[in-house]
């Protein structure tokens, strides 16, 4: 941290021991000691506040992150990206109120029937043909073999079916 090797303190605790003397030397260290635990302190305390200050920035962040993805409409933001101008919007909207016109509009009034055939309803459609029962021989075939959930098919007894 400061780079002061052995030789260095030596130096300087030969000159604290001329300086301030055997009988004071304890006591200066003691209050050397306090004062750089109090640094330290200090310099902790200012550390703790310096990420306290980061995580509620990065925090802020992500509420607003939260908050953009709560209020996003989707539908919103595809309209906007296939029609920035809204202009298909708008021809659409003149095409269905047009198409309204159209079909609001009177009917022009039908001729009436000439003669007695065109007066007739026509006639209903013929019913379809029913369909054919299946043989007997059909009929008796046996069922599938259904298969067990997470197991192998069941045996199957082959001359109980060369029986019938």
């Amino acid at each position: 941290m400061f780079d002061i090797g052995w030789s260095e303190m030596m130096v300087a605790a030969v000159l604290a021991l001329i300086i301030i003397g055997p009988k004071d030397l304890p006591g200066v260290l003691r209050q050397v000691g306090q004062w750089t635990r109090k640094a330290r302190g200090l310099a902790r305390e200012f550390q703790g506040h310096f990420d306290d200050l980061a995580r509620e920035a990065d925090l802020e962040d992500a509420k607003k992150a939260v908050s953009q993805a709560r209020n996003f409409n989707l539908e919103r933001e595809v309209e906007n990206a296939i029609d920035p101008d809204k202009s298909i919007a708008d021809e659409a909207r003149d095409l269905g109120a047009e198409m309204r016109r159209e079909t609001t509009a009177p009917a022009a009034p039908k001729a009436e029937p000439t003669s007695a055939d065109d007066a007739a309803p026509p006639p209903p459609p013929a019913e379809p043909p029913k369909a054919e029962e299946p043989a007997a021989a059909e009929a008796a075939e046996p069922e599938p073999v259904k298969r067990r959930r997470g197991g192998a098919a069941p045996k199957i007894d082959d001359s109980a079916e060369a029986r019938t």
